[in-house]
């Protein structure tokens, strides 16, 4: 039977104290997120309408060394052979009343094909509780076969893994806000496979979930 879209749902991967301190972050940051781009730096609403900040300083290296600690169980877990980590990419998004994300995979092909080695995007979830939006879903399409999509929700704490070329969206989110804490927060996690020796990496791929 073809497999569906193979994902793995990772509730703990950060512990309350260090999710809820990341969660402030992203609120009191809020001023710093920019229009979210597509491949190449293109903006285009009617694709992706939300918001990206794409350096989140020093709350990155431990996002990057829990991700690692996580690699060698869920590699198998997805369908993916062993690799050897290289870089690993954090970027966070939000997403406010109207916001969405058309189908796209966090693999590039063409002229930025040597600069993209994504192999595993995680995605961890951050809002406010009581939550303050509806919708939002990530929708994961299947590999081939005749199953549907699987939607994830984003709850506050939750973090989905999958292979970054695995086809995905997120959905039109609705909320009554453009406060801080009325926004779909998500920081995205991006394994790279380590680069062959003497190749340089150049620019920046968006693409956040």
């Amino acid at each position: 039977m073809t497999p569906r879209a193979p994902h793995v749902l990772l509730p703990g991967f950060l512990e309350a104290g260090p999710r809820d301190d990341l969660l402030a972050l992203l609120r009191s940051r809020r001023a710093e997120f920019e229009a979210g781009r597509l491949v190449g730096g293109r903006l285009d609403a009617g694709i992706r309408n939300g918001l990206a900040l794409l350096d989140l300083d020093e709350a990155a290296h431990a996002l990057r060394d829990r991700a690692l600690r996580e690699l060698p169980a869920l590699a198998p877990r997805l369908g993916l052979p062993a690799f050897t980590p290289g870089e690993v990419e954090v970027q966070a998004a939000a997403y406010g009343d109207g916001g969405h994300y058309d189908r796209h995979i966090d693999t590039f092909v063409g002229e930025y094909a040597a600069a993209a080695s994504r192999v595993v995007t995680i995605v961890l979830y951050l809002h406010v509780l009581p939550k303050r939006f509806g919708g939002g879903a990530l929708r994961l399409f299947p590999i081939g076969g005749d199953h549907g999509p699987v939607d994830v929700e984003p709850e506050h704490g939750l973090a989905v893994a999958f292979p970054s070329f695995l086809a995905h969206q997120v959905m039109p989110v609705s909320c009554s806000g453009d406060e801080p804490g009325d926004l779909r927060y998500a920081v995205n996690i991006w394994i790279r496979r380590q680069a062959p020796a003497g190749h340089r990496r150049d620019g920046k791929l968006a693409s956040v979930t």
